[in-house]
């Protein structure tokens, strides 16, 4: 009853994001390759470098900024992440996902299948590279309302993380501009790794696309509360099974701090971030409404952390433990050649 789940979207994708996981844990694994059947199978998609390659790998690293690649890559990475954490017992109370994240969020609820969550992630990315190209979102640290001070007539706020911190985006050029008034005003913007302009006018041009796609998905409601980026509190049965909510959802504006706020309001919640990196429990931990000595993890590294991402998993799983929760370390273990052992008796 205590754990929320939190996924992440675009732009938390790393090469090798899922490796060391793989190599170590049957129980990811099976999930993983599910996902990579389902893509291989259906949409003539290998995502399997991106996610099991080199971490320095350059090449991999450029392809991953593509939507059509980076997408089911990161869906993929965070339903076999979430699948693994729920076959060991540790199932959440209530979700949140990021932009892209809320499928994760919604796939896992039951909203959508598997099959038609991934379908839904690929058709996303492949229309997002039929839009012109040079689109950009930047990072700022800034409310919302401040930045809007320095931004141009293209541009939106595509995302709210934090009351003090948020995305814009918009064409290549606008955003530079931006940057540069920003950086001239002693306030540093940062680029996001995706090469489109999410959640912005930039991508209105494909929404009826997307909504004809969408009345080929099998919509049902949620049997797992998790919260809506369009409205920012819990998502409804009516919101999550009609698919011109799912168009908004591309188009307007990612309340993610909305959500979080509503998270906090329930004492005693522990944060887990499920995906690459640790860019969502960050925000959770520097949140304002968050309480006093809440627990927040990640489930992998930040991509520059030098520590294998089993080690990193080693210790989030143990500091759950410690917490008071009880995994079932029987499903961890069971494919593994591993046994007890006594421990000699000490004065």
């Amino acid at each position: 009853e205590k754990i929320v789940f939190l996924f992440p979207g675009g732009g938390a994708q790393y090469p090798g994001m899922g490796r060391d996981l793989y190599a170590h844990l049957p129980v990811f694994r099976k999930h993983l390759d599910r996902c990579f059947f389902i893509l291989s199978k259906y949409h003539g998609l290998d995502i399997r470098r991106f996610i099991l390659g080199e971490k320095d790998d350059p090449a991999a690293g450029a392809e991953l900024e593509k939507p059509s690649n980076a997408l089911p890559a990161l869906f993929s990475v965070e339903y076999a992440l979430a699948k693994m954490w729920m076959d060991l017992g540790i199932r959440p109370a209530e979700m949140i996902g990021h932009s892209m994240g809320e499928y994760t969020a919604a796939c896992l609820a039951g909203v959508m299948s598997l099959k038609d969550a991934l379908a839904l992630v690929s058709v996303r990315g492949k229309l997002f590279e039929k839009l012109p190209p040079g689109g950009c979102m930047l990072s700022v640290p800034m409310p919302p309302e401040a930045v809007r001070g320095f931004m141009d007539n293209g541009l939106s706020v595509a995302v709210i993380n934090k009351p003090d911190a948020c995305v814009v985006a918009g064409s290549k050029q606008s955003v530079e501009r931006l940057r540069e008034k920003l950086e001239k005003a002693g306030i540093e913007g940062r680029k996001i790794m995706i090469s489109v302009a999410a959640h912005s006018k930039q991508v209105e041009p494909v929404l009826d696309s997307f909504g004809g796609f969408l009345q080929n998905i099998e919509l049902r409601p949620p049997t797992c509360p998790y919260l809506s980026n369009v409205t920012g509190t819990y998502i409804t049965d009516a919101e999550a099974t009609d698919p011109e909510y799912w168009v908004r959802h591309l188009r307007q504006t990612v309340l993610f701090s909305d959500g979080l706020e509503a998270i906090f309001q329930k004492p005693g919640k522990i944060l887990l971030e499920v995906g690459p990196g640790q860019t969502l429990s960050t925000f959770a931990r520097t949140h304002p409404a968050k309480n006093k000595n809440q627990l927040i993890l990640a489930t992998l590294r930040h991509p520059k952390e030098p520590i294998n991402d089993f080690v990193f998993w080693q210790k989030t799983i143990a500091r759950l433990w410690v917490d008071g929760l009880n995994p079932d370390w029987s499903a961890l273990f069971k494919n593994l050649d591993v046994r007890r052992i006594s421990l000699p008796g000490y004065p």
